[in-house]
């Protein structure tokens, strides 16, 4: 069986109220992607001093 991927970049929130990622955004992303067949995987992290600046989550799913 072979695999195809995707990735979708989610930025994290930087102010005083609120700080890392939406929930409600998360949540979106992750059932859009799960309704069109895509299976999260692993997620890779961006930091700049020690900050989490960008979240990538990584998809799969069998290619047709």
């Amino acid at each position: 069986m072979t695999w195809e991927y995707q990735t979708v970049k989610l930025e994290f929130k930087k102010s005083l109220s609120q700080i890392g990622l939406d929930p409600k955004a998360l949540n979106r992303v992750l059932t859009e992607q799960g309704t069109l067949g895509w299976e999260l995987v692993s997620t890779a992290t961006i930091q700049m001093f020690g900050i989490t600046q960008e979240v990538t989550l990584i998809f799969k799913r069998p290619r047709e």
